[in-house]
């Protein structure tokens, strides 16, 4: 069975009138949209912000405990630990609440489909059921946008998989400096030739690419900050390995991979134990090694 698994940066409020995708008599969008090169789906790092390889984080997951979940609901999931969700999506019967969120409900004609709320205060959210135009809010500090729409497909694809391999933006979260977007594509590795499911790191003043992962750590629906130096994902999908990932949130470099039985979809942090729902087994791991 296929399973779809689901800083400052200071922008003036610029009129943007006359962009393609704004319906007739919109009003214009009070966020100024910085284009970004294309992906370079590969391994990339900024030479600015390389970490020496002495001082990469710390942090590392111990799992505390397995359970499997063939019944339990998301909601029972989170009630019964304590948890929130500090994120929203769009789906075909409902719609976010922008205003909670600090965001516009609209960009360029485009709704808002995925909002998540940082540690740090600021909030990102993305447009259109792609996500390709993301506002980064900070309060007190104006907003700043960044248009992904040169991310559109991978440079090599199985030619009859053409259909599947789009790119989305599967989870975004802002750290102090730096945003983080996971884009992919919602099928198998292999359809892309393994070119799915980084993780890069903006800077979203200027939106320049600070950092790109290795291919194939996130299509879960979150990223988790841990401490000042980490970044949490997960990937996996039908007959894929399935891992937790630990990178270096400085240079995204990884420094811990932690097999599942099933593909990650949820993560949340609270205190420092991380829980993790996958596919059909729930997991909580002691986040260890923070660095504040």
């Amino acid at each position: 069975m296929t399973r779809m698994v689901i800083g400052a940066a200071v922008a003036a409020f610029l009129a943007l009138g006359g962009l393609s995708g704004r319906p007739a008599g919109a009003q214009q969008d009070p966020v100024a949209f910085l284009s970004v090169d294309p992906s370079p789906f590969a391994r990339t790092l900024a030479s600015e912000v390389e970490v020496p390889e002495g001082q990469r984080s710390q942090v590392r997951l111990r799992k505390l405990s397995e359970t499997r979940n063939p019944t339990e609901t998301v909601e029972e999931w989170l009630a019964k630990n304590g948890l929130s969700m500090n994120w929203d999506w769009a789906a075909i019967d409902r719609t976010i609440d922008a205003g909670a969120f600090g965001l516009p409900p609209m960009a360029q004609g485009l709704p808002l489909d995925r909002a998540v709320r940082s540690p740090n205060g600021a909030v990102a959210g993305s447009y259109g059921r792609q996500g390709r135009l993301i506002v980064v809010a900070h309060p007190g500090a104006g907003q700043a946008g960044l248009d992904l729409s040169a991310w559109t497909m991978p440079p090599r694809f199985v030619p009859g998989d053409k259909d599947y391999v789009e790119l989305e933006t599967l989870a975004m979260i802002e750290g102090p400096d730096k945003l983080f977007v996971a884009t992919g594509h919602r099928t198998y590795a292999r359809s892309s030739m393994g070119l799915n499911a980084f993780v890069s790191a903006f800077d979203p003043a200027t939106g320049k690419l600070l950092w790109q992962s290795d291919p194939l750590v996130a299509n879960a629906g979150t990223l988790v900050l841990a401490g000042a130096d980490a970044l949490i994902a997960g990937y996996g999908f039908t007959e894929e390995p399935d891992f937790l990932y630990v990178l270096d949130s400085r240079d995204g470099t990884t420094v811990q991979k932690v097999p599942v039985r099933s593909g990650p979809e949820t993560l949340i942090l609270k205190g420092d134990r991380l829980y993790v729902r996958t596919y059909n087994t729930d997991y909580v791991f002691e986040v260890k090694g923070v660095q504040e």
